[in-house]
């Protein structure tokens, strides 16, 4: 192991960098200040801790393991495969979807689904099976029959087509548990018979 110490008049001073050719093995903890770098080995902390206060640690051909706590960041990148095993899955979407059959308005309609997941809704988007007629589908999502804050999708019949993509963005009254119900109700004006859409409600997990 050789101490960088360019930046040191006579060689005194605290260190800011530390390479090493080898590997770098710690009995109790290793803090880096800036960065720790080990070119060709790897970075062992036996029993203790490595701590990078204002820099990364990059496994670019290797691993990082914690067999008794934890990574913390704001962002993981996994160049190879990153497994998790028993994790649990935090901050991540996921989505659901389910046909909302009729669309009339005049059917009053009430479709969904059982949420397999924990979380909070984020988004809820609509995919038009057929044109509307004489006025505006209206879906308002609902979580176990209590209408979401500004999750609904208003699906407009002028210039409307099959394809066509509407979408909500929910902000409140929007927490959902495994097992709970996930539903749209239908009013507005369309006529059209049949319609239909497809809806996606995608939920930021917390579990």
């Amino acid at each position: 192991v050789s101490c960088d110490l360019t930046s040191f008049a006579g060689g005194a001073g605290l260190f800011t960098t530390l390479h090493a050719t080898g590997a770098v093995l710690g009995d109790t903890t290793i803090t880096a200040g800036t960065g720790l770098r080990a070119t060709t080995g790897g970075v062992t902390a036996s029993a203790g801790n490595i701590v990078a206060t204002l820099g990364n640690i990059t496994a670019s051909a290797g691993n990082v393991t914690a067999p008794l706590g934890g990574v913390s960041a704001a962002t993981v990148t996994a160049t190879t495969s990153l497994v998790a095993t028993g994790a649990t899955i935090v901050g991540l979407t996921e989505s659901v979807s389910f046909s909302a059959a009729n669309i009339r308005a005049a059917s009053a309609g009430v479709f969904g689904v059982a949420s397999p997941y924990a979380g909070t809704i984020v988004k809820v988007y609509t995919w038009l099976n057929q044109a509307l007629a004489t006025g505006d589908a209206v879906l308002t999502t609902n979580i176990n029959g209590v209408a979401v804050t500004d999750g609904v999708v208003t699906i407009t019949n002028a210039g409307s087509a099959v394809g066509d993509v509407d979408v909500a963005t929910p902000t409140a009254l929007n927490i959902v548990a495994v097992g709970d119900s996930i539903s749209v109700a239908v009013s507005g004006a369309n006529t059209a018979n049949p319609s239909s859409a497809q809806v996606t409600v995608v939920i930021r997990r917390s579990a």
